[in-house]
């Protein structure tokens, strides 16, 4: 900008004419702006900032000369301006020039703009970093105009090779190209935002799409609406009602942004933004605004009307205007970020102009009542191929306290995502994340939009059928009809989306900024004890926090998946959270300790995540053939199947250096049958099933070196296990074997869960090396080969260079996307390395032969899968596995007498019955013939003896040799010789919600374990409690190398030394959650060496199915008074000191709200 183009600025134009056309246009060619004079005004409390920063965009100074409208940049409009207007313009120019002080009154009347914009008030008030401005040239900068309005069409970057941008043509003079404008006042925050990349693909879905499309232009265009409409006044509209409703996806204008239904009040609903940035931390105003009767629908061109409107229902709004309240004092428009939670606080705005956006709806759909735990919420439902659980509309629900109908035939409607969220793009550096973080998170609420029930009625007729039969659709009449198949596939796919609906209530989607304030290393990970600045508006919730909730934790670029171990909430702005990083990483320590970090819940695709687990839920067309069809329809009330043979010899086996006894022979004999369509492989607590499989399927192979056979379990432990069996006894790798799995699912696995053969390590070597072979110049090259080496070269195994045959070197010159290698990947690694054993879990063994088409083909070819684990894999998924696998033979192996797949606390008892816990029933009714392995190699034969007497109807031996060993215990204090110890804590419960925790056995827990560490050396000790709230203490207190878990988790885990923790006090007999068999064999039978149970007797007595009986069986000498032992005694102050050390406030169901969980803002 030249100085005579600045003289302008505070000067007086008296040759202006009457009135100027000022115009605009939406295109991106625009005129290099010239600065005219000031036509601005502003307060006293910012005058000297206001008259530095004070400007209006034109062209020439000739007449009727186009120039920029600054307020309206992208809107084609002509506006005129009076004499009158000019005259105030001068007027209070003058009047703010003459509040300026000397200094600065004397750098504007020289023109000197270089010291002008170094001032504190110039900058204050341009609320930019002038650093950019500095090194600009003079020609390129644009002053900026009035407060926020400041874009001058936003050309901050107008950089032209010839600068013809002031050739004065009248209206149709020639327009520049420029670049996109960057936004600054309008939208803050710029430099958060990427540039959007032309070629990203949007979702296929219209408002999915229009959602993603919204952008920081179009949002810091209906700012500026939001700041001119502060006093507007509505207009007078007129309603035509008969106009048919009418839905959009496309806006009705640039301004136009996007907001959904969160609440209904009285005769109106509360709006809310579906983007943070509309809010943008300084406008608390526009966090709820209200859709009336008379809001105006520009798409039907008629009023809103209330009764149509459901809360989930999204509305582009065009135009807000004051509420005007006749006979009532005005409404004022809030300004503090501290009350931008209260709705009553925010009734300004209102909506004059939107568009209803189409809605996401599904009809006849199964839907099932649904109370939660600790919610007065009587109208939620649990709906076929839904994640969330939905909520009756208020236009259908009964009156409080009618009954609700148990089962519904629905249509519901999807709220397409949740709001508060942030605009494509949203990408803040390292160094600036914290402050994106304090400048959103007073205004984001953890909202849950739960999808409407529009309409219902009662099951009759098939449907209702369907429910009351359950399940099991089949008859014992000798015939499997496909409409079975299809019924029973249909309600267990029904209860595996109930169970993912339950489980998403837990799903906190906020990112928090943390402080570590310790960082430990022990033989289990990592561990980071950090607290989280917790939002004082929408503060975080316990119950979203769980223990073993997986989270991100991010340092700069530094990314780790990691495992909450133990949440605390100190009510005073501090959420402490200890989580154990993946194992799988090493570092150093002090990267973390004292810094700041970022934790987030990890992000899961809850349908994405389903679709993985169970498929398409689809089942075949059923023939003979189909083994497996054959054997699920048998868990379901088909015929039974029975071994074909009345006797059979039980004849040990050898392979390699291991010889099998005589029951696992068995099994050996009825893979060697194919009239065995399956059976179920009972075995009990360390009895080597994992031995007895893997052995039986080598010494299988070898006898049948043509047939493909898979190994598979429900969790990569037993899988890795697995793999480590085949090592050891095939160490010649006479079967070939490979791991199937994905590249990304193996890196977020620890080291010690790779093995040497797992799929994407494994499939480059085979190539590599087979490429190594036949890459020489002259040697002619099979179709094989040119795919080998395409493969290699275009995935960056192998350089170009490294190629010698001028045919490879052709072939791989070729697009490897457009014409594509003839053989693919895992075409060439079958093709090459001939695997004939494959191990894998459920989930990657059946998205491999799913999802590609050369192992789709292959999957009839499986003739036998060994599922390991299967007490614990859902209905769901066993289904999922042998709808791909139709054609196998299945070898079910588990423990009945072990806890059943994981299912939410509230699950009603159909749903359960649909997609939860099948093993055990299949085992007690004998559907599949059955093979006992009753031999126990994992506990010590006294505790061996005692849960078989206690469990297994005395079935089970032990293979250790008999007497007492001595332990550390007996090292500590404790007389008898048992491996099993009881002592009792005489101590009291407090109850935490559903959960509990036990003050007094958490001192003696925390004595015990750092009396017996330094005698134990590198055994490991864990610590296994019944309650979640336990674990989550004793992981805060106890020293690193513990490994502290809830029962549920330790299941298929064995330790030298275990401690349990039962923490209840009051009777036992009350409890089915602690009275479980299931659950108290898991506990008791995890360790190698020595057991101690914590427990308070007095709560036993009367549980004579379990605890009672338990106990009883135990030798007087085993069963110590705390109080007796000294050194583990804890007293009074101990106790004391640990409850005031963690000061936690109990947790507060008022967060939830009166709604429950179900409450839109969490």
């Amino acid at each position: 900008m030249t100085p005579e183009m600045r003289q302008g600025i505070f000067r007086n134009s008296n040759n202006r004419p009457k009135k100027l056309g000022l115009r605009t246009s939406n295109t991106q060619t625009t005129t290099r702006p010239t600065l005219k004079s000031s036509t601005s005004s502003s307060s006293d409390t910012s005058n000297a900032s206001a008259v530095t920063s004070s400007s209006t965009c034109s062209t020439a100074t000739t007449q009727h000369a186009p120039i920029l409208d600054p307020f309206n940049p992208d809107v084609e409009t002509v506006k005129e301006y009076t004499e009158e207007d000019f005259e105030k313009a001068k007027k209070a120019r003058d009047e703010v020039f003459e509040k300026l002080d000397p200094e600065t009154k004397e750098l504007v009347l020289k023109s000197d703009f270089e010291a002008l914009v170094k001032t504190k008030l110039f900058q204050e008030r341009m609320n930019v970093n002038m650093d950019d401005w500095k090194h600009e040239d003079a020609d390129h900068r644009i002053e900026p105009t009035e407060g926020r309005f400041q874009q001058c069409n936003e050309l901050e970057k107008v950089v032209t090779e010839t600068d013809n941008s002031l050739k004065d043509v009248g209206d149709d003079y020639e327009r520049e190209k420029v670049r996109e404008p960057v936004f600054r006042k309008d939208c803050e925050n710029y430099q958060w935002y990427t540039t959007p990349n032309p070629n990203e693909e949007l979702p296929k879905d219209k408002v999915l799409n229009l959602i993603a499309s919204e952008t920081p232009k179009r949002v810091a265009l209906f700012i500026r609406h939001f700041n001119s409409q502060q006093d507007a006044v509505p207009e007078r509209l007129e309603n035509n009602p008969k106009n048919e409703t009418v839905y959009s996806t496309t806006p009705p204008s640039d301004r136009s942004v996007l907001y959904m239904a969160v609440e209904h009040r009285g005769g109106s609903f509360l709006l809310t933004p579906i983007h943070l940035e509309i809010v943008g931390g300084c406008r608390p105003s526009l966090h709820y605004i209200t859709l009336t009767a008379t809001s105006y629908d520009l798409a039907s061109k008629k009023f809103f009307n209330m009764k149509e409107i459901e809360i989930g229902d999204v509305f582009i709004v065009e135009t807000i205007v004051p509420h005007q309240q006749k006979h009532k004092e005005p409404v004022t428009m809030l300004t503090d970020m501290e009350h931008v939670s209260d709705p009553a606080r925010n009734r300004f705005w209102r909506v004059l102009y939107a568009v209803r956006v189409p809605r996401t709806v599904s009809k006849q759909k199964l839907a099932h009542h649904w109370i939660p735990n600790k919610s007065t919420q009587t109208n939620a439902y649990l709906v076929e191929d839904l994640v969330y659980p939905a909520l009756l509309s208020s236009s259908i629900a009964p009156e409080k306290g009618k009954h609700r109908a148990r089962w519904l035939e629905v249509t519901v409607m999807t709220p397409p995502v949740q709001p508060g969220r942030n605009l494509r793009g949203f990408n803040p550096g390292p160094d600036e994340e914290e402050d994106a973080l304090d400048l959103f998170r007073p205004h984001n609420p953890v909202w849950t939009i739960s999808p409407r029930i529009i309409e219902s009625k009662k099951l009759a007729g098939e449907l209702l059928d369907l429910v009351n039969q359950g399940v099991k659709q089949f008859k014992q009449d000798g015939q499997l009809p496909d409409e079975s198949f299809q019924k029973a596939a249909r309600l267990i796919r029904l209860g595996a989306y109930a169970q993912q609906a339950m489980v998403n209530f837990r799903y906190d989607p906020r990112s928090y900024t943390g402080q570590v304030t310790e960082a430990s290393e022990s033989q289990f990970g990592y561990t980071l004890d950090v607290n989280l600045k917790n939002p004082i508006a929408f503060p975080i919730q316990v119950i979203h926090w769980r223990a073993n909730t997986m989270v991100i934790v991010r340092r700069s670029e530094t990314t780790i998946p990691a495992r909450v171990v133990s949440v605390m909430d100190y009510k005073d702005g501090r959420f402490r959270v200890i989580a154990r990083l993946a194992k799988r990483f090493s570092m150093d320590l002090d990267y973390y300790k004292d810094r700041k970090i970022f934790v987030q819940h990890k992000i899961q695709d809850s349908e994405d995540h389903l679709r993985m687990q169970i498929g398409k839920m689809v089942p075949p067309e059923y023939n003979t053939s189909m083994k497996a069809m054959r054997v699920w329809a048998a868990t379901l009330g088909a015929d039974k199947i029975t071994d074909p043979e009345e006797h059979r010899n039980e004849t040990p086996y050898e392979q390699g250096d291991f010889t099998s006894t005589s029951q696992q022979g068995r099994v050996l004999e009825y893979m060697d049958d194919d009239r065995i369509p399956g059976c179920i492989v009972h075995c009990a607590f360390g009895a080597g099933k994992t031995t007895t499989l893997v052995t039986s399927l080598l010494h299988h192979s070898e006898a049948h070196p043509k047939r493909l056979l898979a190994f598979t379990a429900q969790s990569n432990t037993a899988v890795v296990q697995a793999v480590h069996t085949w090592e050891k006894w095939d160490p010649r790798r006479n079967v070939k074997a490979v791991r199937v799995m994905t590249a990304a699912n193996r890196d977020r696995l620890d080291h010690n869960q790779h093995t040497c053969i797992d799929l994407p390590v494994l499939l480059w070597q085979v190539l590599k090396l087979d490429f190594d072979h036949f890459n020489f110049p002259n040697l002619p090259q099979s179709q094989l080969n040119i795919s080998v080496t395409r493969h290699l070269e275009a995935n960056k195994r192998i350089a170009f260079r490294e190629i010698s045959s001028r045919e490879l070197r052709a072939a791989c010159r070729a697009s490897y996307r457009k014409d594509p290698p003839v053989h693919g990947l895992h075409e060439c690694f079958m093709r090459l390395y001939k695997p004939t054993l494959f191990f894998g879990t459920t989930t990657s063994l059946r998205q491999i032969f799913s999802t590609n088409d050369y192992m789709n083909n292959l999957k009839e070819k499986i003739k036998i899968i060994c599922v390991d684990e299967s007490s614990q894999l859902p209905r769901a998924a066993f289904t999922a596995l042998v709808f791909t696998f139709p054609k196998a033979r299945l070898f079910l192996t588990g423990d009945s007498r072990q806890l059943p797949p994981y299912e939410e606390t509230k699950t009603p008892e159909d749903l359960s019955r649909f997609a939860g816990a099948w093993f055990q029933n299949a085992f007690d009714n004998k559907v599949l013939p059955i093979v006992s392995i009753s031999r126990v190699f994992r506990c010590p034969p006294y505790i061996t003896r005692w849960l078989s007497q206690c469990f297994y109807q005395n079935t089970l031996t032990s293979a250790r040799a008999r007497g007492w060993q001595y332990t550390a215990l007996n090292r500590l204090g404790f007389t008898s010789r048992s491996p099993l110890q009881f002592v009792n804590t005489v101590s009291e419960e407090t109850k935490e919600g559903t959960s509990a925790r036990n003050l007094k056995e958490a001192v003696i827990c925390d004595k015990l374990v750092r009396q017996l560490l330094p005698l134990v050396g590198g055994k490991n000790i864990a610590v296994v409690c019944f309650y979640l709230s336990q674990v989550s203490l004793l992981s805060g207190i106890l020293p690193q190398g513990v490994h502290v878990t809830s029962v549920d988790g330790v299941q298929g885990s064995e330790y030298q030394y275990v401690i349990v923790c039962t923490t209840r006090s009051m009777d036992f007999t009350k409890s089915k959650f602690m009275n479980s068999k299931e659950r108290t064999n898991v506990a008791l039978s995890r360790s190698t060496r020595a057991t101690v149970v914590l427990i308070n007797l007095a709560a036993t007595h009367g549980a004579e199915d379990c605890w009672d009986l338990i106990v009883n069986k135990v030798p007087e000498e085993a069963r110590f008074n705390v109080r007796n032992l000294e050194w583990l005694n804890p007293a009074a102050h101990e106790v004391n000191r640990l409850e005031d050390t963690l000061r936690v406030a109990e947790y507060d169901d008022q967060w939830i709200g009166d709604q429950g969980v179900f409450s839109p803002r969490r």
